[in-house]
């Protein structure tokens, strides 16, 4: 996911550092902080949630944010989970920093430090789980995570041109995330429980362009 899960769908968290931690990717070498989310349970829960942050000052960008969660039974051996997010931070007011214009000359002269850029997420991730045998279950996992990046400006040169300022807001990256997995949990007579797994994601990144053949970094091309 892309932002927050619910935390009534948070069953445990683990903290895996060290070399334990590249089992879930080669980006987590150092270490990895792993949200278990809750199965599917034999009883109907739901919530629904909402969040509103208004800075004091008015130049900062606001967030807003909602999310849902539902569990529930499919019959006596099949249960769901599902659990979706949106949620957006505005972009600081491209003038945030007004009256701290660059003293640098030439195509640096009366340039603006930016503010905080904004975000827009959307997320929503389901469960289904059989309960085939005593101990024994299958799980399919299915998600979906988008996120966009809301132009706030560059410290670079931005802010200077009337191209570059009518792109305040927009969204300059974006980036689109399917994940796909299949569980089987085993409990034996011994006491030993197992869970093995095949999963399959899919990220791609796609970004307007900046500062390409020969442009300046922070700077759009027409």
């Amino acid at each position: 996911d892309t932002s927050w899960v619910p935390p009534e769908m948070i069953e445990r968290i683990e903290v895996l550092r060290g070399p334990a931690a590249a089992r879930y990717g080669n980006g987590a070498a150092g270490g990895v902080v792993n949200i278990i989310t809750k199965k599917g349970s034999g009883e109907w829960h739901g919530s629904w949630d909402a969040y509103f942050n208004a800075p004091e000052h008015k130049e900062e960008g606001a967030t807003k944010r909602t999310n849902f969660s539902l569990t529930g039974p499919l019959g006596d051996e099949f249960s769901f989970r599902l659990y979706g997010n949106l949620d957006k931070t505005q972009a600081d007011a491209w003038d945030i920093n007004q009256g701290h214009q660059s003293a640098r000359a030439g195509t640096y002269a009366t340039t603006l430090p930016a503010g905080r850029e904004g975000v827009i997420n959307k997320d929503i991730n389901g469960v289904v789980r059989w309960d085939f045998a005593p101990l024994q279950s299958l799980e399919l996992e299915a998600g979906y995570s988008r996120q966009g990046n809301l132009y706030a400006g560059d410290t670079q040169n931005t802010n200077s041109d009337s191209y570059t300022r009518s792109k305040y807001g927009d969204e300059t990256n974006r980036l689109y995330r399917q994940n796909y997995a299949l569980t089987w949990n085993g409990g034996w007579d011994n006491g030993v429980t197992t869970s093995n797994w095949v999963q399959y994601e899919h990220t791609r990144n796609s970004r307007i362009p900046e500062g390409l053949a020969g442009g300046t970094e922070g700077k759009f091309n027409e």
